[in-house]
């Protein structure tokens, strides 16, 4: 329960961050932030935290690998556009 929890506040603070930065990162850039991290890493730990199978702790860490190389593509697109 709290690796769910703890990915939850991770995703939604991300989504807040990306409000405070000095770039003006508009509001579908905030949503395709929390989309990214629901798909990388709120599903893996729902499937997880029902499940608790190695393979899905295993599934749950390589997606959460890619979370912050998302995150960067989309500073980098968005600092593009």
């Amino acid at each position: 329960m709290m690796i769910l929890l703890s990915l939850i506040i991770t995703v939604l603070l991300s989504g807040f961050l990306f409000r405070l930065l000095p770039v003006d990162f508009n509001l579908p850039f905030v949503v395709v932030c929390i989309l990214v991290g629901f798909y990388l890493l709120l599903i893996p730990a729902s499937e997880l935290y029902r499940g608790k199978k190695r393979r899905q702790a295993w599934t749950l860490f390589k997606r959460a690998s890619y979370y912050p190389l998302a995150l960067l593509v989309l500073v980098t697109v968005k600092l593009k556009i």
